[in-house]
């Protein structure tokens, strides 16, 4: 009854293990032993490993462990009963002092069929008297004829062809199953390629928005540029352009300043001064 660590089933994991099989007696308890009770069992002690399992305070246990511990409690119980019924049977010319058979309520139920209870007759010297059985009748049995030993080894090929049969069947569903397996196994693996593909797809978009979100910052940038360039060019042609205004304005004023210098001698001549 060891768990994965090398503990044995403490009180309360025997209570456990006791209240799921109790639930679950008519399967795992079965004397059948066909495919399909067999799956019925293996299914029903995976449940209890399930449910053993999710339980708080519990050693984590495989459903072949829970089921071996499960074989040494009937084990032992049984053993328990057997001494206590030789004990009782045996109490040496003293008082009969009922051994306590360390046990659980749920037990009593889970295992009503390998009771083994005897009457208690007390102590006493007397050597029970034993009445002799009735001793049937022995009839002369015919030797068997033709026809029943046809019959009987039509009736022993009718059970072997049972048995192949059944165990045709067992193959069938066992591939059946291992087919069932094949087909979920590959529709995981459909839908693990499936989800590949939409996570590359996804990788893949986020990639080209990236690329242009890139290429959006990179013709911003260069618009602002080609921008700055017309406004420094502009400036200099206005720079350019009044310059020239101010040297054309310069050069006007000379002109006018040397026509009134003419002007001026001129009419200086004329008023009979001459110029200086």
């Amino acid at each position: 009854m060891d768990g994965k660590d090398g503990k044995r089933l403490t009180a309360i994991e025997k209570e456990f293990l006791v209240d799921q099989v109790g639930e679950k007696k008519n399967v795992v308890e079965s004397r059948k032993t066909d495919c399909v009770a067999l799956s019925q069992k293996t299914t029903a002690w995976r449940e209890i490993a399930a449910d053993f399992n999710g339980r708080e305070g519990v050693t984590k246990r495989t459903w072949q462990q829970l089921k071996r511990s499960w074989e040494n409690l009937k084990a032992k119980r049984k053993r328990d009963l057997a001494a206590l019924n030789q004990r009782r049977m045996a109490t040496g010319g003293g008082p009969y002092v009922p051994q306590v058979v360390d046990t659980t309520p749920e037990l009593e139920v889970v295992f009503p069929s390998i009771e083994h209870n005897i009457p208690n007759t007390g102590d006493s010297d007397e050597v029970p008297t034993v009445e002799a059985a009735a001793v049937p009748e022995v009839h002369e049995v015919p030797p068997p004829t033709a026809k029943h030993r046809k019959g009987s080894k039509r009736s022993v090929v009718e059970r072997e062809a049972e048995e192949r049969l059944a165990k045709v069947r067992c193959l069938r569903e066992e591939e059946a199953y291992i087919c069932q397996m094949r087909r979920e196994l590959l529709m995981m693996d459909m839908k693990v390629k499936e989800d590949e593909s939409a996570a590359a797809a996804a990788k893949r978009l986020s990639a080209e928005n990236e690329a242009a979100a890139s290429a959006s910052l990179r013709a911003a940038a260069e618009a602002q540029e080609v921008a700055a360039k017309l406004q420094v060019e502009e400036a200099r042609q206005r720079v350019a352009a009044a310059t020239k205004l101010a040297a054309n304005a310069e050069a006007a004023g000379r002109q006018q300043r040397e026509l009134f210098e003419l002007q001026k001698e001129e009419l200086m001549r004329k008023m009979g001064h001459p110029p200086r």
